[in-house]
């Protein structure tokens, strides 16, 4: 029988450990870039065909993130900040990996695209997960005054990633698709929407002889969760609107950047 030589798994637990140690003294936590894309119907029968809620006048939550992929975050700005939330930060638009599909919706008589947002974000449970703000679609302010939010001051995670700036932020505003989306990395990717949608209808009434057509809105609720993988596209249907989900793992260096999806 032949001998072991008893510095052999010694030696191969040296071996494992340097590799390990090589491994991480270039890479930390993997984190992701996510790339959303939100559309709606525009079959008008798709809103006839479903039993929804009639009448409801809808408030979405105050709360969430602000993602501005048209003025994402220095890494100066990023390196010095403490904050948490600060790990939530936009891509570029010129980082976006959707561009084809968001054309594709756009060339359809079938779809009208409400928002196209991305951002990167670092691998968390539900506990330690932030909401991401939606805001998307056409501004209602001016045709629907009367359904504008109250006034309010913004909340505690907004202010975080605003600070003293954009004060306009503040302005009670009204779009076609609100709410908000939550993504949560653990062994799989699950993607939460908790969306509003404010589709204009138009509904005649007759006052004293006369047919009156008003412009009304009418609120619809969206809630969505989709368990999926990395590096794959997924839908997340409903009868109104549509999501289209890419999530991208991203190997971060120590000396890391604002890099986006490889």
């Amino acid at each position: 029988m032949k001998k072991i030589n008893p510095q052999r798994p010694i030696f191969i637990r040296q071996i494992f450990l340097f590799v390990l140690l090589v491994l991480s003294s270039h890479t930390h936590a993997r984190e992701y870039a996510i790339e959303m894309v939100f559309f709606m119907h525009i079959d008008g029968e798709q809103i006839s065909n479903e039993n929804f809620p009639k009448n409801l006048k809808l408030v979405p939550s105050d709360q969430g993130l602000l993602i501005d992929n048209d003025y994402p975050r220095s890494e100066l700005e990023l390196s010095v900040s403490e904050k948490p939330e600060q790990q939530w930060r936009a891509l570029s638009s010129d980082q976006f990996i959707l561009n084809d599909v968001v054309k594709k919706l756009k060339h359809s008589r079938d779809y009208k695209v409400l928002k196209h947002i991305a951002w990167r974000q670092p691998v968390v449970d539900h506990k330690n997960a932030q909401a991401i703000k939606i805001q998307g679609g056409r501004n209602l302010n001016l045709e629907h005054p009367d359904r504008l939010p109250a006034y309010s001051q913004p909340n505690d995670a907004v202010l975080a990633i605003i600070g003293d700036q954009h004060n306009d932020s503040i302005i009670p505003t009204l779009h076609e698709l609100e709410g908000s989306v939550t993504v949560v990395i653990t062994r799989y990717i699950h993607v939460y929407a908790d969306l509003i949608l404010h589709a204009e209808q138009f509904v005649a009434r007759e006052l004293e002889g006369e047919v009156m057509v008003s412009n009304q809105l009418q609120d619809y609720k969206i809630d969505l969760h989709r368990k999926m993988r990395s590096r794959e596209l997924h839908y997340l249907d409903h009868p109104l609107v549509g999501i289209i989900v890419e999530a991208t793992p991203i190997e971060v260096s120590k000396k890391s950047s604002n890099e986006g999806p490889k």
